[in-house]
């Protein structure tokens, strides 16, 4: 049987043959090493042997078609280092007879029979890497656009990967001009016509909430006020400190049921807005009360920041907290009993916050 690929350093060895690594392009020689070492952890729960191979087909020495039938098992793996560092990566399945088709399906020249060389698909054990490409430093990864020593365009998915942690040593900082985003530690959003983006690291969260015309109910306590607030998110169990938050919001009312110039007032709090004069308590914990500016034309805003009073612990441990959006309108300004009406938001509100711990 032939050698077995060694990782050094600085190259790949496959017997007598070196592959060494184009050294003016540090990402390139970074994701080598992240790619190579991914697939062979990936590949090792389920093949006896890797081989590697200079080329994909021709039948030639170093040709993936040119390894021997009888030195190959079912589940074998094999990396292609072609010309043009081109890279693919392929498992052995014995019992396929699919037509060859470079590069997804190469068959062994000395098998006559069932056997063939499969490219590995794009989320084989959570790799999402089919083939790796450079060209005088700038290329792509699965159509993911490198250069200039940067990864532009969607992104690459180490999801998942067998073995644990994926970890880069003296790569230096790994830089984006995007926010992260996580799916790590968050909760669950609620609301209809209210869309959520999570960023952060699963430690820090920033919460980014889009108003696509959402509508808020409102009730009237007669002579008092009339109230309605919006379900927008569910916290994950914990107790939550909240760092601060911001809404950047249009409101419209839906009928002559109030006022062209009508007044109001708006907050986010853990609980929904109820029939008093004034949003106050858990109403009004994460961003204040705030007063709306007078409606024009039933037309109006609802901007706003918290404040230190807010940058507070929230016990979410007994019971996960909740966000609502929550409004007011004053009471000379509607007659929403009489006639129905609904305040309607668009724009985005934002919430910055930790969860410290579940007990």
């Amino acid at each position: 049987m032939e050698g077995l690929l060694t990782v050094g350093a600085n190259n790949y060895s496959y017997g007598r043959k070196i592959f060494r690594p184009n050294r003016r392009n540090n990402m390139k020689k970074i994701l080598i090493t992240i790619i190579t070492s991914l697939i062979f952890t990936a590949a090792a729960a389920h093949a006896a042997s890797i081989f590697p191979a200079t080329g994909l087909t021709g039948g030639a020495s170093g040709d993936l078609d040119a390894i021997a039938v009888a030195d190959i098992s079912d589940g074998d793996g094999a990396v292609v280092f072609a010309s043009g560092d081109a890279f693919y990566f392929y498992t052995y399945d014995a019992s396929s007879s699919a037509a060859e088709s470079s590069p997804a399906v190469i068959k062994p020249d000395d098998n006559g029979g069932n056997g063939r060389w499969e490219q590995l698909p794009a989320n084989s054990d959570g790799l999402v890497v089919g083939s790796v490409t450079w060209d005088n430093g700038s290329g792509k990864i699965d159509g993911e656009q490198i250069a200039d020593d940067t990864i532009d365009d969607d992104s690459i998915d180490f999801a998942d990967v067998t073995g644990g942690d994926l970890t880069l040593t003296d790569c230096g900082q790994i830089k984006s001009n995007l926010a992260v985003q996580t799916s790590s530690g968050v909760g669950a959003a609620t609301g209809a016509d209210v869309s959520v983006t999570e960023y952060g690291n699963g430690i820090i969260h920033k919460i980014v909430f889009s108003f696509a015309t959402a509508n808020v109910t409102l009730t009237d306590q007669a002579g008092v006020v009339a109230y309605g607030g919006l379900h927008i998110y569910n916290f994950p169990a914990g107790a939550v400190y909240i760092i601060g938050a911001t809404s950047d919001v249009d409101l419209t009312k839906t009928s002559a049921g109030v006022n062209n110039d009508w007044d109001g007032d708006f907050a986010l709090g853990t609980v929904t807005a109820s029939n008093n004069a004034a949003l106050s308590g858990t109403e009004q914990n994460i961003l204040p009360t705030t007063t709306t500016p007078q409606a024009a034309s039933g037309d109006t805003t609802a901007n706003g920041q918290s404040t230190a009073t807010e940058n507070a612990v929230i016990d979410g441990t007994t019971t996960p907290v909740d966000i609502y959006f929550n409004l007011l309108v004053d009471d000379a300004d509607h007659d929403v009993g009489a006639t129905p009406c609904d305040l309607l938001i668009d724009g985005t509100a934002t919430v910055v916050w930790i969860n410290l711990g579940d007990y």
